[in-house]
């Protein structure tokens, strides 16, 4: 559906776009800017209805004037009349293909810059800045997760930058292992500290401290597991994407309860800890690893 002119068009946006990642990054003094990612906004309406007057024409021209009730005269006529509604039809699929407008994430070796299309000016996050990490994965069903979907910083100066699947899958997966390579060095030693000095860590509904682990449940009932009933915990292979979940199999009937890291804060740094506290207690973890920068 895209003309020679309208990659030629992409080509030019494309750099257009590098350079002012670039001014902007010497701006800021974020360094080098290593990747680009454009959320397109598409005018959906404009393409539903091309794609109605396309293939609804003739069809609405069949009934409303059968071949043998008209005149040739009038047939050219209905014939003139389908043919603009198939030419108005194909103008408005391309003009729904177009973006009206453009959100763009900028992914510096210093941080992140997101340029929202209905913002004044800019998102700025600095990696010595982050807060929080906040990993969402989709699902079919309860227990089904389907992929990492999302990804919300939170800065110490109050900036969040949300990025979901509208930038495309591949870019949330890099800035998740962006996010895992410059702050997994800070927050890993930090929920291991507070476990160590017998702190209770949080992940989502569950605590994990010195004693065991603790689900508390959407009625507030708390159920606790010691580390003497775990048999083993698997951790998802993290080469892809961040694991979704961390299962852990007790000895009553071999159960597989899941620790679940879907919107909980710094969750893509949980599993080491998890394995740094089964190591200290003999439970054996399946698979053991470095975390999702180190594989990737």
């Amino acid at each position: 559906m895209l003309t020679r002119a309208d990659n030629a068009e992409r080509r030019r946006r494309h750099q257009q776009d590098r350079a002012e990642a670039a001014r902007i990054g010497q701006d800021l003094g974020l360094g080098e800017v290593t990747a680009i990612a454009l959320y397109r906004h598409w005018r959906l309406w404009m393409t539903v209805t091309g794609v109605c007057l396309v293939i609804g024409g003739p069809f609405l021209a069949l009934a409303i004037a059968p071949v043998s009730a008209f005149t040739a005269a009038t047939r050219v006529i209905i014939a003139a009349v389908c043919a603009g509604a198939a030419l108005l039809g194909w103008r408005l699929m391309r003009m729904g293909v177009r973006t009206r407008a453009v959100d763009r994430l900028l992914r510096y070796s210093g941080g992140l810059v997101q340029l929202i299309h209905d913002e004044p000016g800019p998102r700025v996050i600095r990696w010595a800045e982050v807060d929080s990490v906040t990993p969402y994965f989709s699902s079919d069903t309860e227990s089904n997760i389907t992929g990492l979907y999302g990804i919300v910083l939170r800065g110490s100066t109050g900036s969040v930058i949300k990025v979901f699947a509208g930038y495309g899958q591949p870019a949330v997966r890099e800035l998740a292992a962006d996010a895992d390579r410059a702050l997994a060095a800070r927050f890993v030693p930090e929920l291991i500290g507070a476990y160590d000095r017998g702190k209770t860590v949080v992940a989502g509904r569950w605590r994990i401290d010195r004693a065991g682990l603790t689900r508390i449940r959407e009625s507030g009932r708390a159920t606790a597991i010691p580390w003497a009933d775990i048999r083993a915990i698997t951790i998802p292979d993290a080469s892809v994407e961040p694991p979704s979940a961390i299962k852990i199999g007790l000895d009553s009937n071999w159960r597989f309860p899941a620790i679940g890291l879907s919107a909980v804060p710094n969750g893509i740094f949980i599993p080491r800890l998890i394995e740094h506290a089964a190591g200290q207690h003999g439970v054996p973890v399946n698979p053991p690893g470095p975390g999702l920068a180190a594989r990737a």
